[in-house]
């Protein structure tokens, strides 16, 4: 994946910190991508087992801005956390 923005503001694994962190990202108009990849995954190979059974595995998802706006992305982040 092609990350067009360069600062990770923050890393998070429970989805109901990526759903906060999306709103208030998009409520204060800052441009952001995310990207999620699993934890759990020791190589290549696991991620056909990933999708065929539920073994524990978890996401993490990292957020990423444009560093004109990283210190108030982070600031915004920390105000909901």
């Amino acid at each position: 994946m092609l990350n067009l923005f360069g600062v990770n503001v923050a890393t998070v694994t429970d989805s109901e910190k990526r759903n906060k962190i999306q709103e208030i990202l998009t409520q204060n108009n800052i441009k952001y991508s995310v990207k999620a990849e699993y934890i759990n995954q020791k190589n290549a190979f696991d991620s056909a087992i990933i999708g065929n059974s539920e073994n524990g595995t978890q996401l993490k998802y990292m957020f990423y801005v444009n560093k004109k706006d990283a210190d108030m992305a982070v600031h915004l982040i920390n105000s909901v956390e």
